[in-house]
């Protein structure tokens, strides 16, 4: 219930939806904080993670278009990111974000 009330807010999924959104167990579930969505890791199979795992009636609201800096619709499918958790710029503005909040 706690990982459904973080999506909640991050992913703006409304309280009476909330219920209806299914977490699998052992799935990481990547929340780019630039574009505003949820990504998945590469787990090399190649089968679409819609398929494989059930998200609920709510799977919408966690996969649905990512936003850029602009607050523009960008291209973020529900592929699994490939490559590296993090990329070097995601990296340097997650020290930015934690050397703010701990000052």
């Amino acid at each position: 219930n706690a990982i459904r009330g973080l999506l909640m807010v991050l992913c703006e999924i409304p309280v009476e939806k909330i219920s209806e959104l299914e977490i699998p167990n052992g799935l990481p579930l990547i929340y780019d904080v630039k574009s505003k969505c949820i990504k998945l890791l590469d787990d090399g199979s190649g089968n679409d993670p819609l398929e494989v795992y059930n998200f609920g009636k709510a799977a919408s609201y966690l996969f649905r278009p990512c936003k850029d800096e602009n607050g523009e619709d960008e291209e973020c499918d529900i592929t699994y990111m490939a490559g590296g958790l993090f990329s070097e710029d995601e990296i340097e503005d997650a020290k930015k974000l934690r050397s703010s909040i701990v000052k």
